[in-house]
């Protein structure tokens, strides 16, 4: 049995030691190197991405019915501009040169990783990855319906190969397929899995549902800390099956009827993240209607008022004019206290707005210094109007709510001693 083996070796050696394979396998060399120099660097580019390390389970060609996280549309043709730059990346992962002003680029989504687009129209031929992230990529042609990036051009209905798909006038979509692994990793970056701390085990497909969630918001303007504050603030909203079409409304609100730009309106989430979970036709669109009619402006500045206003039902707005109109306060007055001080909307009547119309009265104070001074029901009752009242009672002195109250203590207890 050796010497069978030995003999088989020995015959080998003598096979690929012969002038006429080694002649064939010379000949074959110079015939690559010539096919390489006349195709220049796009040889190079395929080599690249053939030798490349693939990403588990990613597709090897274009197919539509391959599971995707996300399906987003490629950026085409974007224009280097080094002072509004569109992606993370300075330079080229493929043929490693910075970026110039002007280059012709493409940019994937949603990693957002920019290259030329010659560089990357070459890659994707030969391996559909992210070069930088290795998120797999499979290209399809855009539905005939769907809006073109440049209308002035003409689109290919049906492009024979992926090269084509690449350098058509269509829009490009991109599906993204990221690891079960890689997916928990980027969560618990985030804190919106708590690493081990949580005894909770995710399936595939929960996880599958946050991370599209994420990238949802991450896409209205949400930064990374935004998203861990967002977690820390509601955690139900990443944990309780929450699809982006639910919440999607809830944007196109904040944008369309109170005219919020992406960040005032991330804003404002972060400030009252239950307007995710608002009816927009049922509360947030009626409250923004009764609210600029009675005069209040500037709704979609980013403030923590503004968001609670915004979350606010109307019939919880309405009991707090007609309180006001209880103590014989008209409509119009009624509604320039509350323009004046919007904060009273968020009061509750027994709890506070009562009990201190009841001092005010107490302190033998007119309607007409309420009116004037509507801010009186912002202080805290116990620790700064009471104990003020009777200090300035003891020393005979009287002055307006406004002095009374708005001055520090340092400077109100140093005045009257």
């Amino acid at each position: 049995m050796i010497c069978c083996v030995y003999l088989l070796f020995k015959m080998c050696l003598v096979i690929f030691r012969s002038p006429s394979v080694v002649a064939a396998a010379a000949a074959a060399t110079q015939s690559s190197g010539n096919a390489e120099r006349r195709v220049g660097g796009t040889s190079m580019i395929m080599r690249m991405a053939a030798s490349a390390p693939r990403t588990p389970n990613a597709p090897t060609h274009p197919s539509s019915s391959t599971p995707v996280v996300l399906e987003l549309q490629v950026r085409k043709t974007v224009k280097f501009d080094p002072q509004h730059p569109v992606a993370v990346n300075v330079e080229c992962a493929i043929c490693l040169e910075e970026f110039i002003a002007g280059n012709s680029c493409m940019v994937l989504e949603p990693c957002n990783h920019m290259f030329h687009e010659d560089c990357i129209s070459s890659w994707l031929v030969a391996e559909p990855t992210c070069p930088v992230c290795r998120g797999s990529a499979v290209l399809n042609a855009l539905p005939p319906k769907a809006p073109l990036l440049n209308p002035s051009q003409p689109t290919q209905k049906t492009p024979s190969s992926p090269r084509q798909t690449l350098h058509s006038s269509s829009p490009i979509f991109i599906k993204f397929q990221t690891s079960h692994r890689e997916n928990l990793r980027f969560l618990k970056s985030l804190h919106i899995i708590i690493p081990n701390n949580t005894p909770k085990i995710f399936t595939r497909e929960e996880v599958t549902q946050i991370r599209t969630l994420v990238d949802f918001l991450k896409s209205n303007g949400f930064s990374d800390a935004n998203l861990q504050r967002l977690s820390f603030l509601c955690p139900n909203l990443f944990h309780s099956g929450i699809h982006p079409s639910d919440v999607a409304p809830v944007f196109d609100f904040l944008s369309s009827d109170l005219s919020a730009s992406r960040d005032e309106a991330c804003g404002l989430v972060l400030r009252c993240p239950d307007l995710l979970f608002a009816h927009v036709d049922s509360c947030l669109r009626p409250t923004l209607e009764f609210l600029r009619n009675l005069g209040l402006e500037r709704l979609n500045s980013p403030n923590s008022l503004n968001a609670h206003l915004i979350n606010t039902r109307v019939d919880k707005l309405v009991e707090k004019i007609r309180f006001l109109e209880g103590l014989g306060i008209s409509s119009e007055e009624a509604a320039r206290v509350c323009v004046r001080f919007p904060a009273i909307f968020g009061y509750s009547v027994e709890n506070n707005l009562r009990p201190k119309v009841e001092f005010l009265i107490e302190m033998e104070r007119s309607l007409d210094e309420l009116k004037g001074f509507p801010q009186y029901f912002g202080f805290n009752l116990e620790r700064r109007i009471v104990p003020r009242h009777w200090h300035l009672k003891e020393r005979n002195a009287r002055v307006s709510l406004q002095k009374m109250l708005m001055l520090s203590d340092d400077k109100f207890y140093a005045r009257w001693k």
